[in-house]
This record gives structure tokens, sequence and C-alpha cells, in this order.
């Protein structure tokens, strides 16, 4: 029995190491070959994802300083930092005008700049910047004063007065070519005007600078204003209607003509023994002047000036002298044609008429036409003007006036 086992134990023996040896050399083959099994990979649901990518938060929009001295040179160049091709929006003071306002694209490397044509007057303008898509904003503040403005049409006539506007309460000074100067503090509005002293007549050029209360540095000079100085009166014009010595009805309108320098503007006014009030006014016309007016009861000196367009006063009329009575005119006459009185006496024997008073002899005089008032000559718009409107004219002008 032992004996017949034997070779069966060798015989399995050999067959076990021939699999041994088969499954060694088959598996580095199945081992090089991968399985769908082992390319999936379970993830548990309570698995932490990996951590993203950070991204930069955008750039800041910044506007750079501005100089800390007064800016008086114009335009007013605004500059920063912002996203490349933003927009930046960029205002001045309250941004009320096409000069305070501007746009600017940011280029590529991140920066941007724009020219403010026009800022505000004033200390601590703030000009600020906005970006388009983010709506960031950034501030700076600047202290601006540009030139004052002089208001006169080219080649204007005037009597070395000249006028403008300026900052609120500024000391505007003027300069004309031939170097004679005026300086006038601006009003809270912001009107100025002088009278420039020396300058000779004829043709020239001024241009005014200003000095704000917020600073002491003068602004730039304005653009230069051709003005021509003229300073020599207009001869006095002539009443020829109505006749002296007529008379016409109460509330009759009557009608004064007369000669004067064509483009001026003749003044008529009536006086009598309370003061002296305007009739009316007109624009000589090829050498001629007509106005009509109306005056209340009584005998009256009427007399006449002319100003011209640089503002000087002529001389004084002829005095005509005209009654408005308490009747009516005679049946027949026309409107605006007083009826002559009866020829006057011999001069020996018939008063002059009395001549306007002159202010401060007299009582307070006050119109009595509605609406009358000395006419304005503008202040300063030749020597001779006020002196000859207050030696003429010495009536109050109404407040409208």
């Amino acid at each position: 029995m032992r004996g017949s086992t034997g070779p069966l134990v060798a015989a399995l023996a050999a067959g076990a190491l021939a699999l041994i040896l088969l499954a060694a050399c088959a598996a580095p083959a199945s081992a090089a070959a991968p399985t769908p099994a082992a390319a999936t990979l379970d993830v548990p649901n309570n698995a932490t994802p990996p951590p993203a990518t950070p991204t930069e938060p955008p750039q800041a929009t910044t506007i750079d300083p501005f100089p800390s001295a007064l800016v008086t040179t114009f335009p007013l160049r605004a500059a920063g930092t912002g996203i490349p091709d933003d927009v930046i929006q960029i205002s001045a003071g309250a941004g009320g005008s096409a000069g305070s306002l501007c746009q600017a694209t940011v280029s590529a490397d991140g920066g941007w700049n724009c020219d403010l044509s026009a800022p505000p007057n004033g200390p601590a303008i703030v000009v600020r910047a906005v970006s388009r898509d983010t709506g960031q904003s950034a501030d700076a503040r600047v202290d601006v004063l540009s030139p004052p403005t002089i208001i006169a049409p080219p080649g204007a006539f005037t009597g070395g007065g000249v006028h403008g506007t300026a900052y609120p309460n500024a000391r505007v000074t003027v300069t004309g070519a031939s170097g004679a100067t005026c300086s006038f503090p601006a009003d809270s509005g912001g009107t100025w005007g002088c009278v420039l002293h020396g300058a000779p007549p004829g043709r020239t050029t001024v241009t005014a600078t200003q000095v704000a209360p917020f600073s002491t540095l003068p602004s730039a000079p304005s653009a230069q204003v051709p003005i021509v100085i003229d300073t020599t009166p207009p001869a006095a014009p002539t009443i020829t209607t109505p006749a002296s010595g007529s008379t016409a009805g109460l509330g009759q309108t009557v009608d004064f003509a007369g000669a004067g320098e064509t483009g001026s503007r003749v003044t008529v006014y009536a006086s009598d023994t309370r003061g002296s009030s305007v009739i009316c006014s007109a624009l000589v016309q090829a050498g001629a002047w007509k106005c009509p007016g109306t005056l209340a009861a009584g005998t009256y000196a009427v007399t006449a000036l002319q100003s011209d367009a640089a503002g000087n006063v002529s001389p004084p009329s002829n005095t005509v002298s005209l009654r408005f009575g308490t009747s009516s005119p005679a049946p027949g006459t026309a409107p605006g044609s007083p009826t002559p009185s009866a020829p006057p006496r011999s001069p020996s024997s018939t008063p002059a008429p009395a001549a306007p008073v002159p202010p401060g002899t007299g009582p307070t005089p006050t119109p009595r036409a509605p609406g009358s008032r000395c006419p304005s000559f503008p202040v300063g718009w030749g020597p001779r003007s006020r002196q000859r409107q207050r030696q003429w004219c010495p009536v109050r002008p109404s407040p409208d006036g």
C-alpha cells in the first residue's frame, strides 16, 4: 500500500508546482492591464474639495493731489489710476458747466488723465473722479482763480470807464495799453467798475486781473479788449418843439422835438420851484429826436441834455417855458400841439424861465410823471457825466432806475 501511493504523491506535487509556476508567469501581464474599477475613485460625501485659486480685488480708483498753490492757468489737468479700459468721470465743484466736467478711459498701464477747461473759482474746490464700472470715487481739492471779465463789445466807446464781473469781493485792477490803470473792489455779486485815469483819447486795449479774498496772489490777466476812449462831451441839443410860452391842457400829451448828435440819447427835463423831473427821452437819429410827455398842472422850464455812446453828457439845451393848465385845449387843436400863448411882452418885462434847481438849493424834488426818473449814466463812464447829471437832474431816481 505504501509502495503504491508514492508515485501518486509525486505526481500531485509536480502538478502543483506547475500551477504555481504558471500563476507566477501570468501575474505581471494581469498587473500591466488597468481595469475600469482601478481607474474610478469613489470620493466620500464628507471629503473637503481642494481650495480655489484666490482672485485679486479690482484696482481702486485714485486721483492725484493738485498743487498746493493757487491755480491761475487753465486747463486744469486731473490724473490718477484705475482699472484698464474703465471710464473715469471727473467733475469740479458742482459740475454745473461743461468746463467743469471731463472723462477719460483708463489705459492699459492703469493711468488716466483729462483736462478741466473752466473749473469754478474758489478755495478748496472739490475735484471728484468716479469709476463707471465699479462706482468707486476719489476726491482732491484745489484753490482756483480765473481772470475777471470785462463787459464791453469790441471797439466800444467809453469816457474812460471799464466794468465787468469778478469773484465776489475781489479787488480788480484794470490796465490800459497806455499804462493808465484803475482799481476797484467787486461787490458781493461780483460786479465792478472803475475809470482809467490819464488814458489818452482814441483806440486802445485794456486787460484786468483780480485778487480774491481767499488768496494774496493775483489771477492771470484777462484777454485784451479793444475800446475807444472819448472824453469829449457832445454839443448841447436844441428844443424846437413846443415853442416857448406855449400852453397845454391838463393831461394833454405834448410832442417834444429838436436836434442833437446822431447816436446820442436826449433826455428832456421839466423844472419848477419844486425841483426837476424827467418828461421823456429819445435816441437821436439823423440829427433829430422826438418824444412825447405830459406833466401836472403848473408852469415849467423845459431843458434837454444828451449823452453820447461814451457816456459824456452835453451842456443843457435852450430853455422852453411851458404851462400845463387846468382847462382843455381850444377846439380844433391837434393832440400833441400845445396852444401858443399871447405874444410875450418885451424882454425887460418878461421874467426869465426858472433854471433847473441844483441839488441842495431847494426842497427835495420828486418826479411828477408816473415812472419818471433821471437817466442812468454808467458810473464813471465819463468824468463829466455824473457831474452834469447831478447838476441838471437833481431828482432822486426811482427804485427801479
